[in-house]
Order: C-alpha cells, then structure tokens, then sequence
C-alpha cells in the first residue's frame, strides 16, 4: 500500500519505517511501541490481532479488486483460540 520496503523491522528502525507510512492503522507507532517492548502478553497478542484487521480493512480499502479471503483464514489459524476476531 504504501510502496515501502523495510530491510529490517528492529525496534531501532521501527520510528522512522512508521513515520515513512502514509496509510497504516490509527496510532500504529504508538501501539507497536507498547506491544514491542517487554514480554509479550495474551493482551498485547489482542492488540496485534486488532491491528491485522485494521490493516485488511486498509487494504480492501485501498485495493478492493484484491481478494484477501484466503489471507485472513490463514491468519486465523495463528490466533489465539480463546479470542479470535472476525476478520
């Protein structure tokens, strides 16, 4: 969507990939910062799984022709059973 290429996501980068975004999720840096830091809990887990959706609803806003069916199922697979979302 963006037409970024991040070499490498590590958290010493991670503020200036964010800002190089136009579209991403609402306060995406600030939401990562929270999750990226200290050990990963079932609530930053949650928050992550909301940001996946935000992004798919981003990019079937952006790219309607592009059919994501299958990468949200696949995705679904990864989520914790005890707090899937509807994606």
């Amino acid at each position: 969507m963006n037409k970024e290429f991040i070499q490498h996501p590590g958290f010493k980068w991670l503020r200036k990939s964010v800002n190089a975004l136009k579209v991403k999720p609402s306060n995406f840096l600030e939401r990562l910062e929270k999750i990226y830091i200290g050990q990963l809990t079932m609530k930053d887990l949650q928050e992550l799984e909301k940001i996946l959706v935000e992004t798919y609803r981003l990019v079937e806003r952006a790219y309607p022709e592009i059919d994501l069916n299958e990468a949200k199922q696949k995705s679904m697979l990864t989520c914790p059973t005890n707090n899937k979302q509807s994606l």
